[in-house]
């Protein structure tokens, strides 16, 4: 606890787990992703699904962007590096290229993954 001041109560140190901050605004974002698409998706209903700010997302992965490569790197880590023999990519638009050259014949039998990472190839037009 601080020291209370003259006229003050006191009040607890909040500690945070990082750790689980972060995987719960991936969990929280892999279904807002996944249901609603990278594009209407919003950090603001991430957040509060994963029950913290908004700002979190950007201080942890860069903003929405980061946010969704955490996703694609937290689900099926063991398999995507064993199939593609590499980590992820920096960005989204070097993953995405690298998923349509390497894997997309394996990816169409993961719908919901497909929907995540092509829902902003067909939105954004800075990919197409």
């Amino acid at each position: 606890m601080k020291t209370p001041q003259a006229g003050h109560p006191p009040t607890k140190i909040r500690h945070r787990d990082r750790q689980a901050t972060e995987s719960e605004l991936v969990t929280a974002a892999a279904f807002a992703f996944a249901e609603r698409g990278y594009e209407k998706a919003t950090t603001r209903s991430i957040a509060e699904a994963a029950g913290c700010s908004e700002g979190l997302i950007q201080r942890y992965f860069n903003g929405k962007e980061g946010l969704l490569l955490a996703v694609l790197k937290h689900q099926g880590s063991e398999q995507r590096d064993q199939f593609f023999g590499r980590p992820l990519c920096a960005s989204m638009e070097q993953e995405v290229r690298e998923m349509m050259l390497h894997g997309i014949l394996v990816f169409a039998e993961r719908s919901e993954r497909m929907r995540i990472v092509f829902s902003q190839v067909l939105l954004d037009r800075t990919f197409q």
